[in-house]
């Protein structure tokens, strides 16, 4: 099997759904426009952007959720930012996910860290 060249292979623009424009990969500044205006109608166009009114809204919260959950990771360490996940997995609006794991009988480790003061 022959793989094409580069050149034969069709422009596709992946932040705009593969969709080309005039068979050319749009602009940065079009894709960015086409973007803020389906962010305007209330789409999640960027991942973590949920609730953002426009494009850089978006952005903006889906940087801080990233930078949030460094900073509970390495408050944490990995080992207890892991542990967190496994409890959130069992949670449900009812009970908590340690009240659920104590009910199951699900291994998780409760521990209790006080707050560093640097």
């Amino acid at each position: 099997m022959t793989l094409p060249a580069i050149a034969e292979l069709p422009a596709v623009s992946i932040f705009d759904g593969g969709r080309v424009a005039g068979g050319y990969i749009m602009s940065s500044e079009q894709e960015r426009r086409e973007l803020d205006e389906r962010a305007r109608r209330g789409e999640t166009v960027v991942p973590g952007g949920t609730g953002g009114k426009s494009l850089e809204a978006q952005e903006r919260l889906a940087e801080g959720r990233s930078r949030g959950g460094q900073t509970r990771r390495e408050q944490l360490g990995t080992e207890g930012y892991q542990e967190m996940g496994r409890k959130g997995g069992l949670s449900t609006t009812e009970e908590s996910g340690e009240e659920r794991a104590q009910r199951e009988g699900i291994p998780i480790k409760v521990e209790v860290h006080e707050a560093r003061r640097d």
